[in-house]
C-alpha cells in the first residue's frame, strides 16, 4: 500500500508543476497572439499609434508582463511597401518547483526575459 500512495504524491506533485509552468507558457503564448493582433493594426495605419501603444501595453499588464519596453518598434508612418517592425520586450515572473526531499518542494520565483519580434510590410 506505501508504494501506491508514494505513486500518487510523486503524481499529484508533478501535475501541479505541470500545470503550474503551462499556465506560464500560455501567457508567453497571449503575448505572442497580441503582438501578432497588433503588428496588423500596423499594417494597415503603417505604424503603431500612441493610443494602440498604450492599449498593447495596459493588455500586456493584465497578461503579467512587467518592464515592457517597445524600443525599436515603429511608430512614424511608413508608406507602402515599407517595412514595419513590432518589438516588445519584457519579463515574466514564473514559479519554478524544486524538489528539495521526496515530500518537499520549494517554490521559487524566477524571471524570463521575453522579446517578440514581429515584421511586415505597411498597406496604406
Amino acid at each position: 500500500m506505501l508504494p501506491v500512495l508514494l505513486a500518487m504524491v510523486a503524481v499529484a506533485a508533478i501535475s501541479v508543476m505541470y500545470l503550474s509552468y503551462m499556465s506560464d507558457y500560455d501567457k508567453r503564448e497571449m503575448a505572442d497572439q497580441l503582438a501578432r493582433e497588433y503588428i496588423l493594426f500596423m499594417e494597415s495605419s503603417g505604424c503603431l499609434t500612441e493610443e494602440r501603444s498604450n492599449e498593447l501595453v495596459q493588455k500586456l499588464q493584465n497578461i503579467g508582463l512587467t518592464n515592457i519596453n517597445l524600443a525599436g518598434t515603429t511608430v512614424t508612418k511608413a508608406d507602402y511597401g515599407e517595412e514595419i517592425a513590432l518589438i516588445i520586450n519584457a519579463r515574466l515572473v514564473v514559479k519554478e518547483y524544486v524538489f528539495e526531499s521526496l515530500f518537499d518542494t520549494d517554490g521559487r520565483e524566477k524571471v524570463w526575459e521575453i522579446k517578440i519580434e514581429k515584421r511586415t510590410t505597411s498597406k496604406c
